[in-house]
């Protein structure tokens, strides 16, 4: 008879434990996945911005810049002390840090053509990097599109009202099939002879990365 009531108390108590664990799946909304061999869910695309960046005021766009949020997590941005080219020397410049935009890796080649910001730049010095329109201790906005047919640029716009956009060539490069299922952004800088210049995967099978200036 003892056996028997302790046997049914498991019963009752295994019961309760597993409604428990139910009604707290439930509210979470099913994000719980059972298992670790999922993909982890991508962030959805950035908003699009509804103005055009030719004819708008600066503010606009850095207003709009700032709705959008960045991936600031381990990895996902890059930090390193750029190059300032003189004379073909190459000399320490600030210390400034890159950040994709959270959910730019699912925007689509439609969303680069219409435009979007992709990532921004952090600085954490008193030293201006006035090739990508970085200023003293600001925060600039990478912007990409597309002008024409095939033609991409990328455009920068600093917090600072008193520094000029500055607009330069943009490459799009496709990736190898074993890396094109992608769900995080990521964003580094390039050395290159005229100095660092930024990388971000703006698509799953997509990657953007900054070139010469326009005309060149």
């Amino acid at each position: 008879m003892i056996g028997t009531r302790g046997h049914t108390t498991r019963k009752i108590v295994s019961l309760f434990v597993a409604v428990l664990v139910g009604v707290v799946l439930a509210q979470l909304g099913g994000r719980v996945r059972m298992g670790t061999d999922q993909p982890p869910i991508p962030e959805p695309a950035p908003e699009r911005y509804r103005g055009d960046v030719d004819r708008d005021s600066r503010h606009g766009v850095i207003a709009y810049a700032r709705t959008l949020r960045f991936a600031d997590a381990t990895g996902a941005g890059d930090e390193q002390r750029l190059s300032i080219v003189a004379d073909s020397a190459h000399d320490h410049g600030p210390l400034v840090r890159v950040e994709p935009a959270v959910g730019v890796i699912v925007a689509g080649r439609e969303r680069l053509v219409n435009g979007l910001i992709i990532a921004r730049f952090i600085n954490r010095d008193t030293v201006p990097y006035p090739a990508l329109a970085i200023g003293a201790h600001d925060t600039t906005y990478w912007w990409v599109d597309s002008v024409a047919q095939g033609q991409w640029r990328a455009i920068y716009f600093s917090s600072d009202p008193a520094i000029p956009p500055v607009e330069l060539q943009l490459h799009l490069e496709q990736v190898s099939d074993s890396q094109s299922h992608r769900f995080s952004p990521s964003a580094r800088w390039l050395f290159a002879d005229e100095g660092e210049r930024p990388w971000v995967t703006c698509g799953e099978a997509t990657d953007c990365r900054a070139g010469d200036p326009i005309g060149n």
